[in-house]
């Protein structure tokens, strides 16, 4: 049986059309917010640049010395008649549809709490973008079980500190 070649032509576009459709992430709607909290990955952060032009307010979740991405930040966004919007955030990078205004950001990471002012317009198609850095300390406490330390140990061929 010999294939078709305009079947497997139209076959192959209507695959590359979906893959490319699954790969435009959207914003959610909170209220009067649009958001997506993402960019874990490269390919995430590639992906998220076609939303920055539909966003007012980017924020972006780090360390102070190492610049590493942070992700589980819980956010809270505020105007002075309240809260319009919070969450914990999936990846380093949120983008934000917030109607034009004032707003107060408060980020926490761990026992760490940071706050910041934020102005937005009507939208220029760049965000304003809102740098929130954390501590290292937070992450430098993290270390390793015994069991962990032996499997590193045994995968290195070294014998393990007590």
């Amino acid at each position: 049986m010999n294939p078709n070649p305009a079947r497997l032509l139209a076959c192959g576009l209507a695959l590359a059309a979906s893959a490319a459709f699954a790969q435009v992430p959207a914003m959610t709607k909170d209220g009067s917010v649009g958001y997506f909290c993402g960019g874990a990955s490269a390919d995430d952060r590639r992906q998220m640049k076609s939303l920055e032009s539909n966003a007012n307010a980017k924020l972006v979740f780090a360390t102070v010395k190492r610049g590493g991405y942070l992700a589980d930040v819980g956010l809270s966004i505020s105007d002075g008649k309240g809260t319009q919007f919070s969450t914990t955030t999936e990846g380093p990078v949120c983008l934000l549809q917030l109607p034009p205004g004032k707003y107060r950001v408060t980020a926490q990471r761990g026992t760490t709490t940071r706050t910041a002012s934020l102005s937005v317009g009507q939208g220029s198609g760049k965000p304003s973008t809102l740098d929130i850095r954390f501590p290292e300390e937070d992450l430098d406490r993290i270390s390793a079980s015994p069991e962990e330390k032996q499997q590193a140990a045994d995968a290195e061929g070294k014998p393990v500190r007590r």
